[in-house]
């Protein structure tokens, strides 16, 4: 619905800009642009690939499609309502939704799990992390994050984080992922920009020599913007990851505990004193994982607690205590 829906905003806002520059438009012509918006859009989906890590291919979207098709077809009606859709545009509009299938996932609706441990035949530990996105037809939608990241001899310590990573990112990284983002995106503007801003003021060349020059200052500035990006690349990982991660590959098993929660700390406090919605809070479960021992849990939320009496746990239940002793 919500990509039909964008479609359909598409088309409008090409039958109000005709309007406004022809003052009418023919119904010939919302066809066209109907047509046309949704031919772009299928060719737009068609460009992207469709990578080995999402468990749902082409050919078995074909078969789910068809399964929802009474759904589909609702939501096109929904979606375009009066508006003229030929046989090729619904086609195409149940192609889209075949592409939906394997190859979109909605970040405001998936969740994650992250499989962590030792296979049978593994001396080292590894995870993968995976992104749901639902269930069609009775096929699990999930796309694998990467390849497992495995802990070795050429790699002897990793953190990661998932969900929100924000604080662990700091610590691990030194900078804020947003700020970082950010900052890359300006500076891959830059380059056009700053052609653009001195192009315009030579005056004594004509046209076609200005738009030479101003591709030369483009790619001399891509060069140095992308020798800016790797340095800075280069710094975070000398200075700031490098270091934990080699300290980690050293740490005792409680100690690496006590690291994990106090990363998940950070993200919980951070939360706890902003106007963020506080989606990380103590309490805080932490376990460790190894060869030997197996899954151990080094703090775990509990809902026996403890009574006054040693030996003596009580549950409350609607404000009823029981517990192993005798009732108090």
């Amino acid at each position: 619905m919500s990509i039909f829906f964008i479609i359909r905003h598409d088309i409008e806002n090409s039958v109000q800009q005709t309007i406004t520059r022809q003052g009418y438009i023919k119904e010939q012509g919302v066809r066209s642009t109907v047509s046309r918006a949704i031919t772009e859009c299928v060719k737009g989906w068609r460009q992207i690939e469709t990578i080995d890590t999402h468990s749902i291919s082409m050919s078995l979207s074909r078969k789910i499609a068809n399964h929802y098709r009474e759904a589909i077809e609702k939501a096109i009606n929904i979606a375009f309502g009066e508006l003229p859709i030929s046989r090729r545009s619904s086609q195409h509009l149940f192609e889209i939704a075949r592409h939906l299938f394997c190859k979109h996932s909605d970040e405001d609706t998936n969740s994650g799990v992250v499989f962590a441990g030792f296979g049978e035949k593994e001396i080292f530990p590894s995870f993968i992390p995976l992104v749901l996105d639902g269930i069609f037809n009775n096929r699990l939608k999930y796309t694998k994050l990467g390849e497992p990241n495995r802990i070795g001899i050429d790699s002897e310590g990793v953190i990661a984080a998932f969900a929100q990573r924000e604080m662990a990112a700091r610590f691990m990284e030194g900078v804020d992922p947003l700020y970082l983002e950010t900052e890359q995106g300006f500076m891959s503007e830059l380059p056009n920009r700053f052609a653009e801003e001195v192009v315009m003021r030579l005056d004594r060349y004509n046209d076609s020599e200005r738009q030479s020059l101003k591709q030369q200052l483009v790619n001399s500035c891509n060069e140095i913007v992308s020798d800016f990006q790797q340095q800075m690349s280069k710094l975070i990982e000398e200075q700031f990851t490098r270091p934990i991660t080699d300290v980690v590959s050293l740490l005792p098993k409680p100690d690496l505990g006590k690291l994990a929660e106090a990363l998940v700390n950070l993200s919980s406090i951070k939360r706890r004193f902003s106007r963020e919605s506080e989606t990380v809070a103590e309490p805080i479960d932490v376990a460790v994982i190894s060869k030997g021992d197996g899954f151990i849990w080094i703090k775990r939320k509990h809902y026996f607690q403890p009574d006054l009496n040693p030996g003596f746990f009580t549950r409350r239940y609607k404000g009823v205590s029981y517990g192993n002793k005798e009732k108090k």
